[in-house]
């Protein structure tokens, strides 16, 4: 009997050999037209490769739910989700690092093997192994958590999906670039608690713009804080802003109260609105690029992401409504900022920018904005104290021209004696070096230099290039900024990483210079 039971066994397994290599040579002849590599296989198999070639029974098992009776009413997302929690627990041991013939986000798009690779990868992954796989794998494996398999709580699921993300992402940059959408959608269907993603870009951007929406109630500091972080104009790099903090704080404070108070009394939107877009409702769908199957039925819902977007469920139509649907660093708000600070230089004797031209209004309430936080210089002096009176005695005069002479020719040098001088049309004596400097004024930029601002607008190597001079970066940096501090009133060139980068705010007005 034992050596019939053998017999048999060694039968069943030639059979299933037999029944996996016509399977292979069915499927090679069924895509002849998919360029594909083919490795050798051996006729004769070690014990672990008959192992493999050993199907467990689970996966046909699995594979019946989409042959069922009732599968032809079933969608693909249904079938997924009822084959993913019929394996939920499943594990396995095979070595497959082939990555699979198509695109695939389902059990379905898989074969055999590629199934078999997948359990074995998210075994090893729930042991704590995360390994480089196929992106296949890991879009299935982000389905299963979105419908809600391999975990017990919603929370539990979110930090498992977040999680994963960052990791594979390290495998597999381009899994990431859904990621907040899911993430979104997850808290949303599941009604977990919105501080989840307090973290995120978009909610701090949020809670900036709640700070502009509340400026009347709001400390400068803060409100300074949210203009700076919502405007395209850095403020914060800003020659006048390291001189005068909190004047300058003060002034775009006050600007911007003035512009919201000025768009509420004359328009027909708010300030805000007109920066950041109008209230809108769209149609919404969770999920929308997964395998995903709606368990949850929900006839009314409603959950609120933030003060300004809400998502609204009736049954099982989904509405996204938004209050402001172009948040993200303002190039408007940038120009009110950046005109603050071109006029405040005037009144605070700082080197000025570039003038430009505003609105007629906007450039009302920045005067009157000034006007009331900056007294005119003379007032402040003639309310501090009248001048003293002043008395002269002409009759010294000759006395002092006579000793300065003197004093003059003593401490001049012989060089400085016989240098060639010419007069300026206001008569005073200038060195012909001088003139020629002033005369050089209109183009301060050498060659090299202008290469050098050239390569950084192109995105170029310009570290090479200083390489190429021999010049050190730093001191061709500093040169451009000397020769263009009069221009400017600033710096152009700024060094992040110890890699030079120009000045966001001067690029156009760069790219313009190096055009003539």
């Amino acid at each position: 009997m034992l050596l019939i039971g053998m017999v048999i066994g060694t039968e069943n397994i030639i059979m299933n050999i037999i029944k996996e290599i016509v399977r292979a040579e069915k499927q090679k002849r069924s895509e002849n037209d998919v360029e594909r590599i083919y490795d050798d296989e051996p006729i004769i198999f070690t014990g672990t490769q008959m192992k493999n070639a050993l199907m467990p029974k689970k996966y046909s098992e699995m594979r019946k739910i989409s042959r069922s009776r009732n599968s032809p009413r079933m969608s693909d997302e249904e079938i997924f989700y009822l084959q993913a929690r019929f394996m939920q627990d499943f594990e396995d041991d095979f070595e497959y690092k082939k990555r699979p013939i198509v695109s695939a986000s389902k059990y379905a798009d898989l074969s055999d093997k590629e199934l078999r690779g997948y359990f074995s990868w998210r075994t090893k992954l729930r042991r704590g192994e995360l390994e480089k796989a196929p992106r296949e794998y890991a879009s299935i494996y982000i389905n299963e958590l979105l419908n809600g398999v391999g975990y017990d709580t919603a929370e539990e699921g979110f930090f498992k999906l977040k999680g994963f993300f960052e990791s594979f992402g390290e495998f597999c940059p381009d899994i990431r670039w859904n990621q907040h959408r899911c993430l979104i959608d997850y808290l949303v269907y599941n009604d977990l608690d919105a501080a989840l993603l307090q973290d995120c870009q978009e909610n701090r951007l949020e809670r900036e713009l709640l700070k502009l929406l509340d400026c009347e109630n709001l400390d400068d500091d803060a409100l300074f804080e949210a203009i700076a972080e919502l405007s395209s104009y850095n403020v914060l790099k800003s020659k006048l802003y390291k001189l005068y903090p909190k004047q300058f704080e003060r002034a775009a404070c006050e600007a911007f109260r003035k512009m919201c108070a000025y768009w509420d009394k004359s328009r027909k939107v708010s300030y805000c609105e007109n920066l950041f877009g109008r209230k809108k409702n769209r149609s919404y769908r969770p999920f929308v690029f997964a395998v995903f199957y709606d368990r949850k039925k929900y006839e009314k819902y409603e959950y609120r992401l933030s003060p300004f977007e809400k998502y609204c469920c009736e049954n099982g139509r989904w509405i996204f409504e938004q209050t402001y649907d172009d948040l993200a660093t303002n190039r408007e708000l940038g120009e009110l900022v950046k005109a603050v600070d071109r006029s405040l230089r005037l009144r605070l004797d700082v080197s000025p920018l570039k003038p430009q031209e505003e609105a007629k209004y906007v450039q009302a309430i920045i005067k009157e904005t000034l006007d009331e936080l900056f007294a005119p210089p003379q007032k402040v002096e003639a309310e501090i104290a009248q001048p003293a009176a002043i008395m002269l005695d002409l009759s010294k005069l000759d006395d002092i021209r006579s000793a300065a002479d003197t004093t003059r020719e003593k401490l001049m040098t012989e060089e400085e004696a016989y240098m060639p001088e010419v007069c300026s049309a206001g008569g005073e004596r200038m060195h012909i070096s001088e003139q020629e400097r002033i005369i050089e004024h209109d183009d301060p930029l050498n060659a090299e230099e202008k290469e050098f601002i050239r390569k950084l607008l192109k995105g170029e190597d310009a570290l090479a290039y200083t390489a190429e001079l021999h010049i050190m970066p730093s001191i061709i940096v500093d040169g451009i900024n000397e020769r263009l501090f009069e221009l400017f009133g600033d710096t152009v060139i700024d060094f992040e990483d110890e890699k030079p980068v120009l000045i966001e705010d001067y690029i156009e007005d760069l790219k313009g210079m190096m055009e003539k």
